[in-house]
């Protein structure tokens, strides 16, 4: 059972969203992963999609660790 930590920040670049799990997270495509890091990331799916509608601009990267 994985522990599963959203940290939204600002940063003088932007908005940081960073993911953490005290277990690896699953890379992008791989059917893996417990659900609170599926919903984990779903959520920062959820996240960036709606910043993007609310305010019209991008998130430059993002990185799974």
């Amino acid at each position: 059972m994985a522990t599963v930590t959203i940290m939204i920040a600002d940063t003088p670049r932007g908005v940081m969203l960073k993911i953490t799990s005290d277990e690896r997270l699953p890379e992008p495509g791989e059917d893996s992963g417990s659900i609170a890091q599926n919903l984990g990331l779903i959520a920062m799916e959820l996240i960036r999609q709606e910043f993007k509608a609310v305010t019209g601009k991008e998130f430059r990267a993002c990185t799974v660790q």
